[in-house]
């Protein structure tokens, strides 16, 4: 702070807050287990948008002692939507492979002066030939709830990562969570299993999957038959199908087999000729299913997680 004020630097009268902005935060953050070891600033400057919107940055430098190199800058300006700012934006780098390397993700909602729905932006990123030009491993976008809280969540690991995003489903309206999970290698990346918690999401999440990747999801990928009710499926109109029932058949180890009824609107959906379909899937349950479900939930809904 001594070294802001020397530099020119002075708090701003509450007046004037809406003429330029102010420095909300600047935190430091010392990453051990890496060599060299790792130091994360992240800075918040208020710039008006009419919100409360930070201007963020995040800045990965590498060195030890008193030598420190800036290694990757990465932009997260943020909206929050939520009562903290990790609701707005998360970061996370990974531990360090078996020869050093890690790479940053980056999941936040961009600041908006329009009421429009949040939009969640997220990347993974690794060190580039300059700072501000890091490696892009990987970006998307995806529309999220503020219902939820948090609305979405990333976690980090040596060779993968997961946002975890609550949302509306497309096919039905309702509120689901759905998973966007990523493996790196060798900067190839590839995406993973799971993609939801539940039959009901992880149904909504398959048909909005182009063929070749929603192909891997099932067990039989060269019935043509299933790659044209894929067609008709992804081609619904949005919030034009009813969930009559999700039912558990049977269960067999850490796997169970469901079978679910789906009723089509037929009026807006003038393709389909079968009113109610059946889909029977299988769902497998893995480590990252409890880490992550016990986290993301909706307000004021107490439940085990699935």
């Amino acid at each position: 702070m001594e070294q802001l004020i020397a530099a020119g630097w002075e708090e701003i009268a509450s007046h004037k807050w809406n003429a330029c902005g102010e420095i909300r935060q600047i935190k430091f953050e010392f990453e051990p287990g890496y060599e060299p070891g790792i130091l994360i600033v992240s800075t918040q400057l208020w710039l008006p948008c009419g919100n409360t919107d930070p201007d963020s940055a995040i800045y990965v430098f590498q060195g030890i002692a008193r030598r420190w190199d800036l290694t990757l800058v990465a932009e997260s300006d943020f909206d929050p939507v939520g009562e903290n700012d990790a609701a707005g934006t998360q970061y996370q780098i990974s531990p360090p492979d078996s020869r050093g390397h890690w790479f940053l993700v980056v999941a936040h909602v961009p600041p908006s002066c329009r009421r429009v729905p949040p939009v969640l932006h997220y990347k993974a990123l690794g060190p580039g030939v300059e700072p501000e030009k890091p490696v892009q491993l990987l970006s998307g976008r995806e529309k999220i709830d503020p219902f939820f809280e948090p609305a979405f969540e990333i976690n980090v690991e040596t060779d993968w990562f997961a946002v975890t995003e609550g949302r509306v489903r497309k096919l039905d309206g309702e509120l689901g969570i759905a998973i966007s999970r990523y493996e790196l290698t060798d900067h190839q990346v590839l995406r993973t299993a799971p993609l939801a918690l539940t039959p009901e999401d992880f149904w909504d999440q398959w048909v909005q999957l182009n063929w070749d990747e929603a192909k891997r999801r099932t067990k039989s990928s060269s019935d043509t038959s299933l790659q044209d009710w894929h067609s008709k499926l992804s081609g619904l109109a949005p919030g034009s199908v009813e969930i009559e029932s999700a039912q558990q058949c049977s269960e067999t180890g850490d796997r169970q087999n469901w079978l679910l009824e789906r009723s089509i609107d037929q009026k807006l959906n003038t393709s389909i000729a079968d009113e109610n379909l059946y889909i029977e899937g299988q769902k497998e349950m893995v480590d990252l299913l409890w880490k992550q479900s016990t986290k993301l939930i909706r307000p004021g809904v107490r439940e085990k997680a699935p």
